[in-house]
């Protein structure tokens, strides 16, 4: 079993639980293990930046997707009603037409021989 006293601690030791304890910088082993913690939290924030950037952006093309199959439905839907006019109206011109040759039909079939 070992033990010591913190005086007997060497110096960077001691510095060390130092800044574990503090996070105070007291020597040039603690000062680079500090610079790589900021460097660390500095790329976890520009990762974490980056996937909120990368969801937003993937919401936002999403939303235009959305936007882009609405507008596409009402066109549909307005080139549909036309076609069903344009239906429509050949359908009233083809029955007047019926009717009239039907009528001539008929003033023809009433005439003498």
């Amino acid at each position: 079993m070992t033990s010591c006293k913190e005086n007997d601690l060497p110096n960077d030791v001691r510095k060390l639980y130092e800044y574990m304890n503090t996070g105070k910088v007291g020597s040039r082993l603690t000062k680079r293990i500090d610079e790589a913690v900021i460097n660390a939290k500095k790329i976890e924030e520009w990762r974490s930046a980056y996937v909120k950037e990368m969801v937003l952006l993937m919401d936002a093309r999403e939303e235009g997707r959305e936007e882009g199959r609405e507008e596409g439905r009402e066109e549909g839907r307005e080139e549909e009603r036309l076609n069903t006019e344009m239906e429509r109206r050949r359908a009233d011109e083809a029955e007047a037409r019926v009717r009239e040759l039907e009528a001539m039909l008929a003033t023809a079939s009433e005439q003498p021989k």
